[in-house]
């Protein structure tokens, strides 16, 4: 046909459709509470240095927002608590940092505790978001960048090899596995 006027679509055309985008709706919710539920999705993006929190600060409501970088405080503080390995509280004093808010990252939020007037105790998940983002750092390397930060970030390190190394999807493990048990079954 070479006509410029498009086929109409039937009454049943238009309930498959709209059943298609329900059912596509429904799914992305699913997805969104279980990411919610879970702070260790949240906490993997905010240890890419090439993004942090810039993806939630740009599309989240500011209540998400809150929500999420409280959760991910509570989170880093629980699991990865000051220990004898990581610097007590004077070797990580630093001169006055203050947030840069015009900083692609999510640094305008963050918490900076007062020691004095001249220093301040610097959390290092504070510290690691108050920084620019690093950009030309490729997908391959956040690894490699994350051992080079270990005596800065030491608590952060721990939490980047814990959560960085799992992978993020399972669908090449999950044919593998299917693939051995189909050939297994007789």
């Amino acid at each position: 046909m070479e006509d410029d006027e498009p086929e109409r679509l039937s009454q049943r055309g238009k309930e498959v459709i709209r059943e298609s985008i329900r059912l596509m709706m429904d799914k992305i919710a699913k997805y969104e509470d279980l990411l919610d539920a879970n702070i260790v999705g949240w906490a993997a993006m905010a240890l890419d240095p090439r993004y942090k929190m810039r993806w939630v600060a740009e599309h989240l409501p500011t209540r998400r927002k809150d929500t999420i970088m409280a959760r991910l405080q509570e989170y880093f503080d629980d699991n990865y608590p000051l220990s004898v390995s990581t610097p007590t509280p004077e070797a990580v004093l630093t001169p006055a940092i203050h947030p840069n808010p015009s900083l692609p990252s999510y640094n305008g939020m963050l918490p900076l505790s007062l020691v004095d007037e001249d220093t301040i105790l610097v959390d290092e998940l504070s510290d690691y978001l108050g920084q620019p983002l690093n950009r030309q750092l490729e997908e391959d390397s956040i690894i490699p960048w994350w051992i080079s930060q270990e005596a800065r970030w030491p608590r952060l390190f721990c939490m980047a090899m814990d959560l960085l190394s799992i992978p993020s999807i399972s669908s090449e493990n999950e044919r593998s596995f299917s693939q051995a048990m189909s050939r297994a079954q007789p």
